[in-house]
């Protein structure tokens, strides 16, 4: 059977992440992925490794009818995990192994407070090692529409603020009153995929 595949970390701005990713609920790594075409598995064996090459083990077994997985399963920050899958086919025989792929969490942006006059501006706290860059996203609470998407260079302290479209990329000039928004901040790691989502929070202007 050929190999399903796993699927890479989406841009840093997208809003729709889909691929090997950090989510915002929680210290762990998302993988998604497609079966191969033509193929029908009856279900998936996810491997997991702290190794490059070597040391793989079975994380997970499961339906042919999934294909996104949460490993929640004692993930530390600062540590890279590597993962492959395989498809399993009526008789139990595995697939050729998808490509590898890893992914790093580092710490989460917290404390995120914004005020809202006379011109909205967002702040949050990082940890004890600054990042580069984060991104911002904000979207219409209710339809997660996209409002601001914009990546921030870090001050390198661990208080960083900025205010509401200082870039001009907002897809309204001012937020409306009445209406619901949430946005959070992603910790771009320092180097490819690596980094961290915090939880959203919301507000609304009156």
């Amino acid at each position: 059977m050929p190999a399903p595949r796993l699927l890479p970390s989406p841009p840093d701005t997208a809003l729709i992440e889909i691929g090997i990713d950090a989510v915002d609920f929680g210290d762990f790594i998302q993988l998604d992925w497609q079966p191969a075409e033509g193929t029908r598995p009856v279900g998936y064996r996810i491997y997991r490794s702290r190794q490059k090459q070597t040391d793989f083990a079975v994380l997970v077994e499961l339906s042919g009818t999934r294909t996104s997985y949460i490993d929640s399963s004692g993930i530390q920050l600062g540590i890279r995990y590597y993962y492959y899958l395989t498809a399993l086919d009526d008789d139990q025989n595995e697939s050729l192994p998808s490509d590898t792929l890893s992914y790093l969490l580092v710490e989460k942006a917290s404390l995120l407070s914004n005020t809202l006059e006379p011109q909205p501006s967002f702040s949050w706290h990082v940890g004890a090692i600054p990042a580069e860059f984060y991104v911002l996203k904000l979207v219409e609470a209710d339809t997660d529409r996209r409002i601001w998407v914009t990546r921030v260079k870090s001050s390198y302290s661990q208080s960083e603020q900025v205010k509401f479209n200082y870039d001009g990329t907002a897809a309204e000039e001012a937020l409306r009153s009445g209406i619901p928004y949430r946005w959070r901040v992603d910790v771009i790691g320092p180097a490819a995929n690596s980094g961290s989502e915090s939880r959203w929070k919301s507000f609304v202007l009156q």
